[in-house]
């Protein structure tokens, strides 16, 4: 009777083997091979900061985006360029900047900021193709 058990044991895991080689592990290598979870190589993603067309559109996009949280007799001041832009993907974007903020006593200050920006689709000019996902600012201002 034990040699029964024993060839079943092993036809039961030979049997095992061959399910997970030839019917688990393909379909499992083609879900993770979709598009929906590899992402489209077309889209981008960095991880280095490069200068683009389009990291210099999310440049001015959030320069817009934080002079609106001012009000107008607040000086603002942006540089031409960004300090670091990273696409990281799918079409969205981090920015490093900075901004000179000035008060109605004269005195400016910089601030330092990150920006996330998503390029929601369009033709990259509209302000309504990009959503500001956050801005932060540094804690240590500069006075200038």
């Amino acid at each position: 009777m034990k040699k029964y058990s024993l060839l079943g044991l092993v036809i039961l895991l030979i049997g095992l083997i061959l399910l997970q080689n030839e019917a688990i592990l393909p379909f499992v290598r083609r879900i993770v091979d979709t598009e929906v979870l590899r992402g489209n190589p077309e889209e981008g993603g960095q991880a280095t900061a490069i200068n683009s067309e389009k990291t210099a559109q999310a440049f001015i996009h959030c320069n817009q985006y934080i002079r609106q949280q001012f009000s107008d007799a607040t000086s603002i001041e942006f540089p031409e360029h960004a300090s670091k832009a990273w696409d990281i993907g799918f079409e969205r974007y981090v920015v490093q900047a900075y901004v000179d903020i000035g008060d109605a006593s004269g005195e400016r200050r910089r601030k330092t900021y990150v920006c996330r920006i998503h390029y929601t689709g369009g033709t990259a000019r509209p302000y309504d193709d990009w959503s500001v996902a956050g801005i932060e600012f540094s804690h240590e201002d500069a006075s200038r």
